[in-house]
């Protein structure tokens, strides 16, 4: 915990700071957290506020997400956590163990490797973390992304594993009947629920455009600054930087990107959600402009000003923004951020990819306006319903082709838990909430636990 300890980071905004004066902490897309992290953040938590007695130190939890969807990522190969050696299950009780116990933390730890979803109980029958929280379970039922009543429907009975033979066969004709427009050059987004399919269909696809067109090849640039006002490295960059590491590895932009006009790509960024241009939104490249006349000379960022001198032209793209609107507009670079209170990590690319194809993983939070999914490679529960849900609408702008009902999967844990949400909470669900809608106490002590359950976002 010396990491978030303001003594050794000489910062007031130290992590540890900003947890002791959090009153509230709001996790979104709690269905992917893993059980163990929910636990150890609950240490944490417990450990800086020193309310060991109270889940998360008495701060107010708020989780969002729903468990029907994808789950977090099982990994059939447990390691330690603590010095990261493989773990073992024992013969006598399941529970893993370090097999390394390299580390004193971890020669008498164990742990329960079956467990997925955060409200999961102990084997043994006592009591989890997530009703110690005592939550308030509200569940939210309007759906925004789709406006058919029949469609959405559909896609609730998927949701909770009570799809019928006629949704099937709804499904089916989808299968036979490809009605998506393309009228527009804007071709529909291939869903594929294995990386390989994607970077295969992405790569042939891209080979296909004219060979003589010119190719513009963007590389990200990464950097890593220390902020730490006492420290002699203060403005210089951190070597072997973890947090860089971090951010590239969940940062959605490519290291390089390859673009022609013609490429069919993606938007990876909020650019302007008023018209729009949001994360998901597909277009195509419609040609390029000098980049130096659209980069600002007050640029802030060391490797802003580095990446607009490495490219000399920004790529203009045509995006659909839904009923037959396009905008046409130039695409400049934009930076993803992680900060702790000693160091910045930042990573500017295009915020661009290639979206002939993604995976259904990567499809989520995304609104896809046409889209053909390629569904029979199924493996997960809830992925054929993440994958369904993300379709704007059916007619001309959704094919399925080879899809196999039997590759609807519900988690049945998931199921069991909620009907005895619905049956404590009976008054839970709800179309809507505002804020001024809550209990007048709902900011008191003991303070509300809100768990807000909304399939549409």
């Amino acid at each position: 915990f010396a990491r978030y300890n303001k003594k050794k980071t000489g910062s007031d905004d130290c992590a540890g700071n900003r947890i002791l004066r959090a009153k509230t902490l709001v996790i979104d897309e709690i269905s992917m957290m893993p059980h163990a992290l929910f636990y150890k953040l609950d240490a944490v938590c417990r450990r800086i506020r020193k309310r060991a007695d109270q889940p998360f130190g008495g701060i107010q939890m708020i989780v969002v997400g729903d468990f029907f969807q994808l789950p977090p990522v099982h990994k059939d190969r447990q390691l330690c956590d603590v010095c990261g050696s493989d773990a073992v299950a024992r013969k006598e009780d399941g529970l893993f163990e370090c097999t390394a116990k390299q580390d004193w933390r971890c020669r008498n730890k164990t742990w329960d490797g079956r467990l997925r979803f955060c409200f999961d109980k102990p084997r043994d029958g006592s009591t989890s973390l997530w009703d110690k929280c005592h939550f308030t379970f509200v569940e939210l039922t309007r759906v925004h992304r789709q406006t058919n009543a029949e469609f959405v429907a559909l896609l609730h009975r998927i949701r909770v594993g009570e799809h019928t033979t006629a949704d099937a066969d709804v499904l089916m004709d989808a299968c036979e009947n490809d009605t998506l427009d393309m009228d527009d050059g804007i071709l529909p987004t291939e869903l594929y629920c294995h990386n390989v399919d994607v970077d295969v269909q992405n790569m042939t696809a891209y080979l296909k455009l004219d060979a003589d067109l010119q190719e513009m090849v963007y590389e990200g640039v990464p950097s890593s600054l220390c902020t730490l006002a006492t420290s002699k490295d203060h403005g210089r960059a951190v070597p072997d930087s973890r947090l860089l590491q971090m951010l590239m590895k969940n940062c959605p932009a490519p290291g390089e990107l390859l673009l022609k006009i013609g490429a069919q790509v993606m938007l990876i960024h909020n650019m302007d959600v008023k018209v729009g241009l949001c994360n998901g939104t597909r277009g195509v490249v419609t040609g390029f402009v000098r980049a130096m006349a659209c980069v600002s000379p007050k640029a802030a960022d060391k490797s802003v000003r580095q990446l607009a001198t490495a490219v000399h032209y920004w790529p203009k793209v045509k995006f659909a923004i839904g009923d037959g609107r396009h905008i046409v507009t130039v695409v400049k670079n934009c930076a993803w951020e992680a900060k702790t209170s000693v160091e910045t990590a930042a990573y500017n690319q295009i915020p661009l990819k290639h979206a002939w194809a993604i995976t259904v993983h990567k499809s989520q939070r995304m609104s896809l306006s046409r889209v053909r999914m390629h569904l029979e490679d199924a493996f997960s529960e809830g992925q054929v319903y993440v994958a369904l849900s993300r379709a704007t609408g059916m007619e001309g702008g959704l094919h399925i082709p080879g899809f196999d009902p039997e590759k609807i999967k519900v988690n049945e844990n998931v199921v069991a838990w909620y009907k005895e949400c619905r049956k404590s909470a009976p008054d839970a669900v709800c179309g809507s909430a505002t804020v001024d809608e809550l209990p007048a106490d709902a900011g008191e002590a003991p303070r509300k636990r809100l768990r807000l359950d909304d399939e549409a976002e």
